[in-house]
């Protein structure tokens, strides 16, 4: 997958995952730049992501790190190692027994970790 068809499939993702959870062009958009703002709107669109690439348990919302691996092959070959690295700094971040919590701390753990690797729209 090239860099271009990384950024359209992050669009596809936006545009199936926003209305889902509720949350707002400016809180995904500030997402972009570090500014996570915990607020429920947010957890459950990064739950939703999440769970269209069946990268979290959908019940629990607990990261499944396997799976995880297995879709890096689909990224930019220059962006694999570094989220691999992230992945595995991250995969053990819990939200406790929220499904979108759990699924939110993975994901801004791997911003956090990597912010200029991070892709998810």
């Amino acid at each position: 997958m090239s860099e271009a068809q990384l950024k359209s499939t992050g669009k596809l993702a936006r545009k199936n995952c926003q209305p889902k959870s509720k949350a707002t062009d400016a809180q995904l958009n500030d997402l972009q730049v570090g500014k996570w703002d915990d607020a429920p709107e947010t957890k459950c669109y990064a739950y939703c992501l999440m769970n269209m690439y069946k990268i979290v348990d959908k019940t629990t919302g607990k990261f499944n790190e396997e799976t995880a691996y297995n879709l890096l092959d689909m990224l930019p070959t220059a962006r694999v190692a570094p989220i691999k690295e992230s992945i595995s700094r991250c995969k053990g971040q819990d939200g406790g027994d929220d499904k979108c919590n759990s699924a939110y701390q993975v994901l801004k753990c791997i911003y956090f970790d990597n912010p200029s690797n991070y892709f998810a729209p």
